[in-house]
């Protein structure tokens, strides 16, 4: 445990930084599984689904959660899945 005070401030400022990026991650992956389980199914919903997992990955590089590189990876990996699905339909 810190003995300093500014220590200590920092240390709660890391735990509550720690609790935001660990529930803004998990809600990420959630909407990525939505996604993948939607591409199963109808295209139009999937098109839908896409465009709000996008919105909230750029949301998190934005909040620097992950990072810009990483968030690009990501669309563009999913891009990939949803297009042929896109020239099916």
């Amino acid at each position: 445990m810190p003995k300093i005070k500014s220590a200590k401030k920092q240390l709660r400022q890391n735990r509550k930084r720690a609790a935001r990026n660990t529930n803004v991650k998990s809600a990420m992956k959630g909407a990525v599984k939505d996604f993948v389980r939607e591409l199963s199914g109808d295209s139009k919903k999937a098109k839908d689904g896409f465009s709000k997992l996008q919105k909230l990955i750029d949301t998190s590089a934005k909040k620097k959660v992950i990072s810009k590189k990483k968030a690009g990876r990501m669309i563009s990996r999913l891009q990939t899945k949803l297009n042929p699905k896109a020239k099916s339909a």
